[in-house]
């Protein structure tokens, strides 16, 4: 018992040193977006400031990308001028989304294919209905029309990166799952951005949300 509890500490202790970091990290990037850097220059500390974020999660075995996501909140909800943040991440943001993919994809072991259809399958199914049925029983508790009910899961199931990273942690901490996770998350994130947007669209036509011109 004794060590359950200390465990649970070092990782509330982990938490708590994660988002601290994150807080000052964003404060000091709207700290240069009050001054008005230049673009490129803000560019260049914008990409310091999350290395940085990274050197500090890897000495001290925390969560890079807890301590980032923190760091993109605080920007967020103290500045009005957040597209500031958005534009220039939006200059780098294609060519690090396609290292990031392919070294996802890399970790992939191809040796496991059928497992990988098969539990990508379970996972896909499973996904969706769990989105479709929750949503639709759970917002019955809020008097939603049973239109928009019957249609608030599909509007949840397009899939974000940030999934193959919680992926990637998770086989860091389970080795012996190498290439299984990834590979599983990898055909859900697949399927549901070729997808999703598709059931997106159809969500917000079955609601009345937007209108189809003919």
């Amino acid at each position: 018992a004794a060590n359950g509890s200390s465990l649970i500490l070092i990782i509330l202790l982990e938490l708590l040193a994660a988002i601290a970091i994150g807080v000052v990290s964003g404060h000091v990037i709207v700290h240069f977006i009050k001054i008005k850097v230049e673009n490129s220059q803000f560019l260049v500390i914008l990409l310091g400031i999350i290395l940085l974020n990274v050197g500090i999660a890897n000495q001290f075995h925390l969560s890079a990308m807890l301590i980032n996501i923190i760091t993109g909140i605080v920007v967020t909800n103290l500045r009005n001028r957040s597209r500031t943040l958005s534009a220039t991440i939006e200059r780098v943001q294609l060519p690090i989304i396609v290292v990031y993919m392919t070294l996802a994809g890399a970790r992939i072991n191809l040796a496991v294919a059928a497992t990988l259809a098969l539990s990508g399958g379970v996972y896909i199914i499973g996904r969706l209905t769990g989105k479709v049925l929750g949503c639709y029983v759970l917002s019955g508790l809020s008097g939603l029309s049973k239109a928009v009910r019957k249609n608030i899961g599909l509007g949840l199931t397009p899939q974000a990166g940030i999934t193959v990273g919680l992926s990637i942690l998770a086989e860091q901490k389970i080795p012996e799952a190498q290439g299984i996770i990834i590979g599983i998350v990898l055909t859900g994130v697949i399927f549901f951005q070729v997808l999703g947007p598709i059931m997106v669209a159809k969500a917000l036509k079955n609601t009345g949300e937007v209108t189809v011109n003919k």
